[in-house]
């Protein structure tokens, strides 16, 4: 299934506010607000990720 970018955009967002309830406000706002999504290919999702620091702590955690 293609999606174009709102659809994106809104999959996301759903998904941040799931995981926001899961987490204290500071681990919300330092590992998930900053990450958003590019694609959706093949059943996986891809994202953008400001830094290796938060690569290496969301692929450690």
């Amino acid at each position: 299934m293609d999606y174009t970018q709102n659809q994106l955009c809104q999959l996301w967002n759903d998904c941040k506010l799931s995981i926001k309830k899961q987490l204290t406000e500071l681990q919300y706002n330092t590992y998930i607000e900053p990450v958003s999504i590019i694609s959706i290919e093949n059943a996986t999702a891809h994202f953008s990720v400001p830094s290796e620091f938060l690569i290496s702590a969301i692929e450690n955690n």
